[in-house]
C-alpha cells in the first residue's frame, strides 16, 4: 500500500511540474529567475538551518528583484492597455473572424488586471522593506516570520523559541511547533529523505528538493504563494499573447475573406512578425546562457 502511494504521489509530482513548465512557457525565464529558483533557495536555507544573516540577505535580495519585475509590469501593462484602447477606434472588418475582437478584449482586461495586482504587491514588498530600514540593526539582520512565512513554511520539532509578544503566536515566530501546525491548510505534503544537497530544476519532477524535511526542520514550498507572486507576470505575458492574435486576425483578414485590399500589408505584417519573434527567442535564449542568475 505504501508503494502505491508513493508511486501516486511521483505521477502527481511529474504531472504538475509539467503542467506547471506549460502554463509559465510564455514567461519561463521571468517565472524561473525571479521566483522559482529563489523561493527554493531559501526553502533550502531554512532547511539546512544556516545563520539568519545569510537567510535575510537572501530574502532581500529576492524582494528587491520582485519589484524590478513589478514595476515593469506596471509600465508594460499600462503601455499595452494603450495600445489595445487604441485597436478599438479601427474601422472595422466585415468579414474578420470574432477571434480577433475577443482577444484584443482578453488582452485588455488581462493587462488591467496585472496592472492592479503588480500595484498591490509592490505595495506589499515596499511596505516590508520601509519598515525594516526603520527598525534596528538586530531586525535587518534577522528574518520576521512574516518574511519566511510568505513562500515558504517552516516547522521545528520541539520547543520553539517563545515569540516576544503573545499576539505573534503561529505567524510570529519563525519556527512552529507541529502541533500548531496541524490546522493550517496551507501545509504542502512532500517527500522525506535525501535531496536536500541538490540544487532543484525544472525537469526534476521525481527528485525535486521542494519539501526539505529531517528529524529537526521541516519546509514546505508554500505553493499558493508561488502562483500569486508570478501571477502579475503570468496575466501580461498571455496579455500580450491575447493582444498578438487579436491583431494578426484583424491584418490578416483580407488573406481569407472575399475583400483583397491590405493582403500586400498583411504579408509585410507577418514577415515582421516572424523576424521580431524570432530574434526575440534567440536573444532570449542566449542572454541567460552565460549569466547565473540562479541566487536569489
Amino acid at each position: 500500500m505504501t508503494g502505491i502511494r508513493s508511486a501516486l504521489r511521483k505521477a502527481a509530482s511529474s504531472s504538475g511540474y509539467t503542467l506547471m513548465n506549460l502554463i509559465t512557457l510564455p514567461y519561463y525565464r521571468f517565472f524561473r529567475q525571479n521566483t522559482l529558483l529563489p523561493i527554493f533557495a531559501i526553502a533550502k536555507a531554512a532547511r539546512l538551518q544556516k545563520n539568519n544573516v545569510e537567510l535575510a540577505t537572501m530574502l532581500s535580495s529576492w524582494r528587491d528583484r520582485k519589484l524590478h519585475e513589478l514595476y515593469f509590469v506596471q509600465v508594460a501593462g499600462t503601455l499595452l492597455s494603450a495600445a489595445v484602447i487604441g485597436c478599438f477606434s479601427w474601422e472595422a472588418r466585415d468579414f474578420e473572424h470574432w477571434v480577433g475582437p475577443a482577444a484584443r478584449y482578453c488582452s485588455l482586461v488581462l493587462s488591467l488586471f496585472a496592472i492592479l495586482l503588480s500595484a498591490s504587491q509592490s505595495f506589499i514588498f515596499t511596505t516590508l522593506a520601509q519598515r525594516r530600514s526603520r527598525s534596528n540593526q538586530y531586525l535587518e539582520l534577522h528574518p520576521s516570520t512574516c518574511d519566511i512565512a510568505m513562500i515558504c513554511r517552516v516547522i521545528r520539532n520541539g520547543h520553539p523559541p517563545s515569540p516576544p509578544k503573545a499576539s505573534a503566536r503561529v505567524r510570529g515566530s519563525f519556527f512552529l511547533n507541529e502541533s500548531e501546525s496541524e490546522a493550517d491548510d496551507d501545509r504542502e505534503k512532500g517527500e522525506k529523505g535525501g535531496n536536500e544537497g541538490k540544487q532543484p530544476g525544472l525537469g526534476e519532477s521525481s527528485s525535486l528538493a521542494a519539501n526539505h524535511t529531517s528529524q529537526d526542520v521541516k519546509v514546505y514550498i508554500r505553493w499558493n504563494m508561488v502562483f500569486t507572486w508570478q501571477a502579475p507576470m503570468m496575466l501580461l505575458a498571455y496579455s500580450v499573447i491575447a493582444f498578438l492574435i487579436g491583431l494578426t486576425v484583424y491584418v490578416c483578414t483580407p488573406m481569407y475573406s472575399e475583400d483583397l485590399r491590405g493582403q500586400e500589408a498583411a504579408i509585410f505584417y507577418l514577415a515582421s512578425l516572424g523576424v521580431g519573434g524570432l530574434c526575440f527567442i534567440w536573444c532570449s535564449f542566449w542572454a541567460y546562457i552565460f549569466v547565473d542568475l540562479d541566487e536569489p
